[in-house]
């Protein structure tokens, strides 16, 4: 038996109903999607440029990972790690940062000019926003 939840719910072409949370949802940079258990088919479910500057509102405009498939500790310790080597090895491929992140979990790794600035963030919310395009 189990709690039943009111989460959102859409059909996929194959004709079930899904029911999703935060932790179904991933993206593709463009569109957010979740992925059907019976017919694996990809369905999207919104837009991502559908945040602006202008009406982002926080939790609203936000997708909740802290539901999101844990990382351990370990495996945080290596991203932090590695993250660190990128930078002092050069790499800059963010500017003067580097980040990893799936799951619950994000590092970010700033380089300053004495010093590192490394945060990490369990049970995250993240949005994204076109920084190009145009209000509508």
């Amino acid at each position: 038996m189990r709690i039943l939840e009111d989460l959102p719910q859409i059909k996929c072409d194959c004709g079930a109903t899904l029911e999703y949370g935060s932790s179904d949802i991933w993206n593709d940079g463009m569109m957010l999607y979740v992925t059907c258990p019976r017919c694996n088919r990809n369905i999207a479910i919104e837009e991502m440029d559908s945040v602006t500057i202008n009406n982002i509102s926080f939790p609203e405009s936000f997708h909740d990972f802290s539901q999101g498939k844990k990382i351990s500790d370990e495996r945080t310790t290596i991203w932090v790690k590695e993250c660190l080597k990128k930078l002092e090895n050069g790499c800059e491929d963010f500017g003067t940062y580097q980040f990893m992140s799936s799951g619950d979990t994000f590092v970010i790794v700033c380089k300053f000019e004495d010093e590192y600035e490394i945060t990490v963030g369990k049970k995250n919310y993240t949005t994204y926003i076109d920084r190009y395009k145009e209000e509508q």
